[in-house]
Formats: structure tokens, C-alpha cells, sequence
């Protein structure tokens, strides 16, 4: 989804460009190369903005995931893998065993 307004975002600005370029061509019978320099210079800034905006983003996902992996615990680890669903079976489960049978810790 994030990569779909990335690339509406992109085309805006050189249709924009384009038009505006084309426009003042148009009007205008005079040198238009310092104004179609400026105007690339800034929609090429722009669109680097664009595209690289997501990186921090990017990034603290990796360290939250990161993060998880260094917990010691494999259980903690298999728990955060598991959705709502999955949580409440294990629930279950764990429930009627322990009615079954006491729990020992050795």
C-alpha cells in the first residue's frame, strides 16, 4: 500500500513538471533551460524525499523485530508468534491437562 502512494506521489510531480514545462514553452518564446533545470533539480529532490521518507520506518520495524529475537525465552518467543486464536486453544489446553494431573517442577 505504502509503495502504491510512493509511485502516485512520483507521477504527480513529473506530470506536474511536465505540464508546467510544457505551459511555459508554450507561452513563452524565450530560453526556458535555466527554469527546466530548477524545476528538475527540485522535482528530482522531491522524489528522492519520497522513496526514502519510509527508511526510518524500515528501520524500527527491524529493530523491533530484532529485539524479539533476543529474548531468551522460546516460549516467549513461540507466544508472540501465536495470534488471539491460537492463544486461547493453548489456554484451553493447558487447562484440562492441569485438571488431569498435577503439575510437578523438577
Amino acid at each position: 500500500m505504502r509503495e502504491i502512494s510512493r509511485l502516485i506521489g512520483t507521477a504527480f510531480i513529473w506530470t506536474m513538471l511536465a505540464i508546467i514545462l510544457t505551459s511555459a514553452s508554450v507561452a513563452s518564446s524565450g530560453d526556458m533551460t535555466q527554469l527546466a533545470v530548477i524545476l528538475g533539480i527540485g522535482a528530482t529532490i522531491s522524489t528522492g524525499m519520497i522513496w526514502n521518507s519510509g527508511s526510518g520506518q524500515k528501520h524500527d520495524e527491524a529493530n523491533r523485530v530484532a529485539e524479539k529475537a533476543k529474548r531468551s525465552s522460546r516460549v516467549s518467543r513461540l507466544m508472540d508468534n501465536l495470534d488471539d486464536d491460537e492463544v486461547y486453544q493453548l489456554e484451553e489446553l493447558l487447562a484440562s491437562r492441569r485438571d488431569e494431573q498435577p503439575l510437578e517442577r523438577h
